[in-house]
């Protein structure tokens, strides 16, 4: 698998990864369980992390679980759009080009930038800036475990 393939994988995954909350809120959805198991496993593992880092009260992982699970959501709709299945690690059949990752990139920070616009309402300051702090950590993990790869 190509280098840029990998790269929007782990991005992508990276990106899903608040999708947690959604699944320990609602672990039988069907639209999470049709996603496959391993993201949903996944995220449920870095759920506690997650609540602690945030410090997130009972009413706010009811507001936050539902914002949360309509991202996963849109971020496994783009994938596909792109060819990309994060269940098996599958890339597009020809790979991704130079324009299309970036487009790719472009669509899912668009759902990430919706996804902190609906966040705001629920998160205070310092639990956003914890949220993005997190988030960053998760992008360079992944970053490095694929250079482990290599």
């Amino acid at each position: 698998m190509g280098s840029r393939i990998r790269s929007a994988i782990a991005i992508a995954a990276v990106i899903a990864c608040p999708a947690a909350i959604a699944a320990e809120r609602e672990p039988t959805a069907p639209s999470l369980q049709a996603s496959g198991a391993e993201p949903v496993e996944q995220f449920r593992r870095q759920l506690q992390n997650t609540r602690a880092r945030l410090a997130l009260t009972d009413a706010q992982v009811e507001q936050v679980g539902p914002i949360l699970q309509t991202a996963f959501e849109a971020r496994l709709a783009v994938l596909r759009e792109y060819g990309i299945d994060l269940r098996d690690g599958a890339g597009p059949a020809n790979g991704l080009g130079f324009f299309q990752a970036r487009r790719l990139r472009r669509d899912l920070d668009g759902v990430q930038e919706r996804t902190l616009d609906a966040l705001d309402d629920v998160l205070t300051e310092a639990q956003i800036e914890a949220y993005e702090e997190l988030q960053e950590e998760r992008r360079e993990a992944m970053r490095e475990r694929l250079r482990q790869r290599r």
